[in-house]
């Protein structure tokens, strides 16, 4: 077995996985002799799996890219003559019978399966952009084609734009299919026709004729090879199908994932301009890319050239605004970028070309493909819906400090959580990562404090020593003793544990934020700075950095300010490089000399000081009780003409982060 794995792999292919009925089916017609062929499949028995498995050969090299879901406990055990077996035992196929479990070293013929695209999708789908297709061989009804594109570990394709339907059309005529109707993810349900992963609705435009209304015996949909539209057919009618792959379980389908990363990334194979791009990754459930940090952008570079059969010229439409304002940017949500170089800053938009990104016109449509990242619920793109939190699970590995100022760069902190559902369920790699994980910890947001012998929490927190009496005590790892200088990380079994914060430790870490940032557990120091004060800011961990918006930044004053900190329930509002403003419920910054701060604002009717000139000053006032809301409110109005410039609506907060230099990190 393990030379006929070889002899494929060789070939730039893999034994054949025996996914379905209709694999079945294809080699009893092409291979109908009684010999013995052997498969991708074998018993493991190990810690981490007791039972039958992918073969994973030819993949090994993509595993901490673009992870595969070959290696996931779920072989299809209804194809099996038996599930009884022991390690060392194989899988192969004989003229169409079930599959035989046979003795790994015994000598078999062997089928090899072409991988259409070696470094993105598995054999049998074909890759368009990053997504990976597959065409139905043998004619099924509704439920039967959705079957066997879940044992394909994929669902049947839901073409959301016209785009996609052409995408059908060429994909088809490669395999020359493209005379034949296929069976897509679209059925009528709840008074409308809708697609089945997420319910939402079929844009008119997509069907042959006018939007066919409800027959009781046709409420399933077809791609029509003559339209090349959708037509609706009956759901027990007989019909070819097409698949598309789905790579991770917490990525929506024809979405990647790098590594154990929770972010989920879909290059579509079409040019369009800026506007039209965010719409088509809207329709897909996601928006447009934002790179955050330069490990991500290289990643993403990976993924373009190395894992797409190095395809030349692929650029792609990325999330980031030129706000005019003395070279800050920031991201369509408020945020603003400081953990990545720009290489060209001459247009209102941004793509990425071989690890660089530039600007051009948003209307550029000439070679520029939309990069979409999924978005799950009400939490930020990237990041996981686990109860009543969202969560980002990096894939790089970086020391305590350095990963807690990159969880800033995402409006979050290091998770805080300590319910044990989430830990052992949500985030360990019992429930999050690939069951052949390596089970690398992640830094959690706990560091201890020798002095006072508590753990200080990221998000200021105090949490005791755990005992068994103590919030910690049933989440802790038996005999690991908490003494010096340590961080908090999550083992792979979902249990706490502590590691050495230094530089000599580097982990991937786990970063939490609320669904409503406004109300996120904050710290709240309540101290009455009822005057203007100095303070010095934290260059590469402010305190102040969340932006109220809807201001214009050449018509501030340190009023404004407050009353927009104000209506946003903030302790705090603070002013600086003459004309940003920013929020925060934290005050532990240390106060120094008013001529520190000598930055006039720069609305011309007021005479107040905003901060320093280059930002490292900051100008803070306590926001004050909510008894004076009405009268700042006023005050704002008449300050601001128009909508501003700031962001938008007056109570939709945006989460606008303060550029500054990457810290030159090079742990990953």
């Amino acid at each position: 077995m393990s030379a006929a794995g070889t002899y494929c792999k060789d070939r730039f292919a893999t034994l054949i996985p025996v996914t379905d009925v209709d694999v079945v089916a294809m080699v009893k017609e092409y291979y109908p002799d009684t010999s013995l062929y052997w498969t991708a499949g074998y018993y493991e028995n190990s810690s981490a799996i007791n039972g039958w498995v992918w073969m994973d050969q030819g993949y090994n090299s993509i595993q901490d890219v673009a992870q595969l879901n070959f290696d996931m406990n779920v072989y299809h055990k209804s194809l099996l003559e038996s599930t009884t077996a022991s390690s060392g035992m194989c899988v192969a196929l004989m003229n169409g019978n079930p599959l035989r479990i046979r003795n790994c070293t015994l000598a078999f013929k062997l089928i090899c399966s072409r991988k259409h695209h070696s470094r993105i999708c598995p054999p049998g789908y074909g890759a368009s952009g990053s997504r990976c297709l597959s065409l139905g061989q043998y004619n099924h009804t509704h439920t039967e084609a959705e079957s066997i594109c879940a044992n394909r570990f994929g669902q049947l394709f839901e073409p959301r734009t016209l785009m996609d339907l052409q995408d059908i059309y060429n994909l088809a005529t490669e395999y020359n299919w493209n005379k034949y109707d296929l069976r897509v993810g679209i059925t009528y349900k709840n008074n409308a026709w809708r697609f089945a992963s997420d319910g939402a609705q079929i844009p008119a435009d997509l069907w042959s004729s006018n939007y066919p209304l409800m027959q009781v015996n046709k409420t399933c949909a077809l791609y029509n090879a003559t339209t090349k539209k959708l037509v609706n057919a009956g759901c027990n009618d007989l019909q070819y199908y097409i698949c598309i792959y789905n790579s991770k379980p917490h990525c929506p389908a024809g979405f990647l994932s790098f590594g154990w990363s929770s972010e989920c990334y879909m290059i579509a194979p079409f040019k369009l301009p800026y506007p039209s791009s965010a719409s088509y990754c809207k329709m897909w459930g996601g928006e447009i890319a934002t790179i955050r940090e330069n490990y991500t952008k290289t990643q993403v570079n990976d993924l373009q050239y190395n894992r797409m059969d190095a395809v030349s010229n692929i650029y792609l439409w990325v999330d980031l605004q030129d706000t005019t304002y003395d070279g800050m940017y920031q991201f369509s949500d408020g945020t603003m970028m400081r953990g990545v170089t720009l290489s060209s800053t001459g247009g209102n938009c941004f793509y990425l070309y071989t690890s660089n990104i530039y600007a051009t016109s948003c209307s550029n449509s000439a070679s520029i493909q939309p990069l979409c990242m999924a978005k799950k619920g009400d939490c930020p793109m990237g990041f996981l819906n686990r109860g009543n939190s969202c969560y980002r699970f990096s894939n790089e590995q970086r020391y305590y400090d350095v990963s807690a100022i990159y969880c800033g760069y995402y409006s979050s902190l290091l998770s805080w959580t300590f319910n044990s559902s989430v830990l052992v369920n949500g985030l360990s790699a019992k429930g999050y990562q690939p069951v052949k994980s390596t089970g690398t910890p992640y830094w959690m947001g706990g560091q201890f404090n020798t002095t006072i012998g508590m753990w200080i929490l990221s998000n200021n927190a105090n949490v005791t020593y755990p005992s068994s009496g103590s919030l910690l005590g049933g989440l802790w790892e038996a005999n690991n003793p908490v003494v010096g200088d340590v961080c908090m990380v999550l083992n792979s079994q979902g249990r706490l544990e502590s590691k050495t914060c230094g530089t000599n430790n580097t982990n991937r870490f786990i970063c939490e934020t609320t669904k409503n940032q406004i109300g996120m557990n904050l710290p709240r120091h309540d101290f009455p700075i009822l005057q203007p004060t100095c303070f010095m800011e934290n260059q590469y961990d402010p305190q102040f950095r969340i932006s109220p918006g809807n201001y214009d930044p050449e018509k501030l004053s340190l009023t404004l300010c407050k009353g927009r900190c104000l209506a946003l329930g903030f302790n705090y509002a603070g002013a600086t490089y003459g004309k940003y403003c920013f929020c925060s419920n934290i005050l532990t910054l240390e106060a120094v000399s008013s001529n520190m701060c000598n930055k006039s604002c720069s609305s011309s009717a007021s005479s107040e000081i905003c901060g320093s000139v280059d930002g490292k000053y900051i100008t803070v006032i306590r926001v004050g009780s909510s008894a004076t809301s009405g009268q700042l409110k006023d005050q704002v109005t008449e300050e601001v003409d128009g909508d501003g410039l700031g962001c938008t609506g007056f109570w939709d907060l945006k989460k606008l982060l303060r550029s500054f230099d990457d810290m030159n990190d090079n742990s990953a």
